[in-house]
């Protein structure tokens, strides 16, 4: 019986995540420049492997200083966790912000009551493909979105 409820809720995922890709597709949204900024290793080679999976370009970083060197107008969205430990992330988005007022933001985060500015997507961890493709589809379709949606 369990293993039926895992194979359904596999499948469920599946087509949640073909139906991303095919918004992701129909849009054009890819061949994106995305900063990614990220302290873990591991981390950084599964995002990386999944947005090079459809096309985009990704920049990573592993700390808020280095992001803040490679940043410029080129980047559309940066992926952010919220742990970086050589700068706050208030402190971060800011900055990101001042040199590239155009770039979104998404933050990885395992919290959401803390108070972040309303134009950025957070991401609950674990991260998966369709969480991180859903929230790039979302800022692409330029859909109102508010302060700590779930995804």
């Amino acid at each position: 019986m369990k293993e039926n409820k895992n194979k359904l809720k596999i499948a469920d995922n599946l087509n949640s995540l073909e139906q991303v890709e095919t918004a992701i597709i129909k849009k054009k949204i890819k061949k994106n420049r995305i900063l990614l900024i990220e302290n873990d290793e591991d981390n950084r080679f599964i995002i990386k492997f999944i947005l090079g999976k459809y096309d985009f370009e990704v920049v990573s970083a592993s700390s808020g200083s280095t992001a803040l060197d490679l940043v410029d107008k080129s980047f559309s969205i940066a992926i952010i966790n919220n742990n970086i430990p050589d700068i706050g992330d208030t402190k971060l988005f800011t900055n990101l912000k001042s040199i590239n007022s155009n770039i979104d933001l998404i933050v990885i985060s395992d919290e959401y009551n803390r108070e972040i500015s309303e134009d950025i997507v957070i991401i609950k961890k674990p991260i998966s493909a369709i969480k991180l493709l859903s929230a790039i589809e979302r800022i692409f379709t330029r859909k109102k979105y508010t302060r700590h949606v779930k995804i």
